[in-house]
């Protein structure tokens, strides 16, 4: 076999090795985006549960969603005009909005 043919071959080999590397590259970046589409279709499911259960006052829960800043105020006013079951799923929303201040509603 002459040099110049096993060159190539070594070449070929390299590019065949490089190949295989990027198609696992790419397998990997496509289980994440599923990973994260079905995160993300588990978070609108939530969100469109919690609408459903705290009615069309949830301005706190969607800005938190997307990770806008949360309009505290508004929050504690929501939570103080609601009672009866309601008042349960409002209180769990409002938590995990105050959780990053460490601030806790207590029942």
């Amino acid at each position: 076999m002459s040099e110049k043919v096993f060159h190539f071959l070594v070449m070929l080999f390299c590019k065949l090795i490089e190949q295989q590397r990027r198609i696992r590259r790419l397998e990997r970046d496509v289980q994440n985006l599923r990973a994260v589409n079905a995160d993300f279709r588990t978070k609108l499911r939530n969100l469109s549960q919690i609408r459903e259960t705290l009615g069309d006052d949830n301005r706190l829960y969607a800005a938190e969603t997307v990770g806008q800043p949360v309009d505290e105020k508004h929050a504690w006013e929501h939570y103080e005009k609601h009672d009866g079951p309601e008042n349960f799923a409002w209180r769990q929303v409002l938590n995990k909005c105050l959780r990053r201040h460490r601030l806790k509603v207590s029942r």
